[in-house]
């Protein structure tokens, strides 16, 4: 017989080692996921509405930029801001913007003169110019790229391999 004795094995109700898990979990994947699809459908919808939220911000601008125009203004240099941003609607619609301008504009436009802050005429004849460049014949911004999604790229690849 064995000298030493053996200890009786002791059934343990569930396993005391962790199971290996690496990754992810299943929740997390899908919440993932989920954003993903929301952040592409976003992007779609803004690409596809970028021209008339640019529009949209302009006559707000004007708005703002009319209502605190200073006396000083002569009425040539009003009526000059208002065909150029006429002009500068115009070109946004017609997607026959000049990109230089365009980045000038936003300059502006980061800036909006607050109620009660007159906008004096050197700002109004420099806004003109700025409304002005943005709309010259002949500029063009380049079309944009189709977006491709996640789920059009997965599709792609399914469609390609034949699965």
């Amino acid at each position: 017989m064995n000298d030493e004795a053996q200890a009786p094995e002791v059934m343990v109700p569930f396993d005391p080692q962790p199971a290996d898990l690496s990754g992810c979990g299943k929740p997390a994947v899908i919440g993932c996921l989920a954003i993903l699809v929301l952040l592409a459908i976003g992007l779609v919808f803004f690409l596809a509405n970028v021209r008339d939220m640019l529009d949209w911000a302009l006559v707000q601008y004007e708005s703002a930029v009319v209502t605190n125009i200073s006396e000083e203004v002569t009425v040539e240099d009003r009526q000059r801001l208002e065909r150029a941003f006429e002009s500068a609607r115009a070109a946004v619609r017609e997607n026959r913007m000049e990109p230089s301008a365009l980045q000038r504009l936003q300059r502006f436009m980061s800036s909006p003169p607050r109620p009660g802050q007159p906008v004096g005429p050197e700002k109004v004849r420099e806004l003109s110019e700025v409304l002005e460049s943005l709309a010259r014949p002949g500029a063009q911004l380049p079309e944009m790229e189709p977006v491709v999604t996640p789920v059009a790229a997965v599709t792609a690849l399914v469609h390609h391999a034949g699965i």
